[in-house]
C-alpha cells in the first residue's frame, strides 16, 4: 500500500506517548491538558512524521524541476522548519482557549477507562517500522463482514479522520508548491492561478488514498475489539466530550501546521532572496 505524503503515517489520535512534551508543576487546568496530549502520544505522532517528512519531499521533484543546489537549500529549510517542541506549545495552547472543563473531565475518564486503555494500547503497534505492510496483509486476508465494516465506517466517520489526514496533506503539498514558486520567482512568487491548478490536481489524487489508507488503517489497529467494544467507544466518540475532544485536536492541529507553513515560506524567502537568480 502507498504511502500518501508525510502526515499518513498512523491515525491522529489516542497514541500512548513514550515521553511528555511538557513540563510539571501547572495549574489543574494546564496539567489535565498535558495529559490528554499525553495520551494522544502528539510529540511521538511528530517524531514519526518528521521521519516520512524528508521522503515525502522527493515528490516535489515530480512537480516542479529543482538543481540540486536549490533542491538541497529547499529540503534544508523545510525540514528545519518542523519544529516539534514548538507544534507541542501550539497545540497546548490552542487546547487551552478550548478549555470544557466537563468535557476534559469526561475524556480522562474515558481514557482511564479499561476500555480506554485497551484502544490506547492497541494504537502503540502503529510505533512499528513494519506497521504499513502489516496493514495492507491484514487488510488482503481478512475480508469483513458487512455489520462490521460499517460499524468501523461509523468509527471512522465519527473521529473525521479522513477530512483530517486529507487537510494536513493540503497544507503540505500547498506549502511546497509555494516555496518552489517562490524560489523560481522571488519578485512575484505568488501565482494563485498556477497554485490553485496545481492544489486541485494534487487533492484529485489524494482523495481517493487516503480514504482506503484511513479505512485499512482503522481496520487494522482495531481489530482485535469485538463489535461490543467497538459500539461502547462509537458511543464515546459521538458524546459531547468525544466531538470536543475530536474537533480541539483537529482545530489545534491545524493551527501548528498553518504556523509551519507561514515559517517555513518566510525561511525560503530569506534564504534565497541573498541568491543571483539566472532562471
Amino acid at each position: 500500500m502507498k504511502k500518501i505524503a508525510v502526515f499518513v503515517v498512523v491515525l491522529r489520535f489516542v497514541l500512548i506517548a513514550s515521553f511528555p512534551c511538557f513540563a510539571k508543576g501547572k495549574s489543574l487546568k494546564e496539567k489535565q491538558v498535558e495529559k490528554i496530549l499525553q495520551l494522544e502520544g502528539l510529540k511521538t505522532h511528530l517524531q514519526q512524521n518528521f521521519k516520512s517528512f524528508s521522503l515525502s519531499l522527493n515528490q516535489i521533484r515530480n512537480i516542479m524541476v529543482l538543481s540540486d543546489k536549490d533542491y538541497a537549500l529547499y529540503k534544508k529549510i523545510m525540514l528545519s522548519s518542523f519544529d516539534i517542541q514548538k507544534f507541542c506549545d501550539l497545540a497546548k495552547a490552542y487546547y487551552l482557549r478550548k478549555y470544557n472543563p466537563s468535557a476534559v473531565q469526561l475524556v480522562l475518564e474515558w481514557d482511564d477507562s479499561p476500555l480506554g486503555k485497551k484502544i490506547n494500547q492497541a494504537f502503540i503497534s502503529s510505533n512499528s517500522q513494519s506497521f504499513e505492510s502489516a496493514v495492507e496483509r491484514y487488510v488482503k486476508n481478512n475480508p469483513l463482514s458487512k455489520e462490521r465494516k460499517a460499524l468501523l465506517e461509523q468509527i471512522i466517520a465519527s473521529l473525521g479522520v479522513e477530512n483530517s489526514v486529507l487537510e494536513g496533506n493540503m497544507t503540505f503539498w500547498r506549502t511546497a508548491i509555494q516555496g518552489v514558486q517562490m524560489i523560481y520567482r522571488p519578485n512575484n512568487p505568488h501565482n494563485p492561478v498556477e497554485l490553485k491548478r496545481l492544489m486541485d490536481l494534487e487533492k484529485e489524487k489524494e482523495i481517493k488514498p487516503t480514504k482506503e489508507y484511513a479505512d485499512a488503517t482503522t481496520f487494522y489497529l482495531l481489530r482485535n475489539f469485538s463489535d461490543d467494544e467497538l459500539k461502547l467507544y462509537l458511543a464515546y466518540l459521538n458524546t459531547n466530550a468525544g466531538q470536543w475532544f475530536i474537533h480541539t485536536r483537529t482545530e489545534a492541529r491545524n493551527a501548528a501546521l498553518n504556523w509551519w507553513s507561514q515559517q517555513t515560506l518566510q525561511k525560503i524567502v530569506q534564504a534565497f532572496q541573498k541568491k543571483e537568480y539566472t532562471k
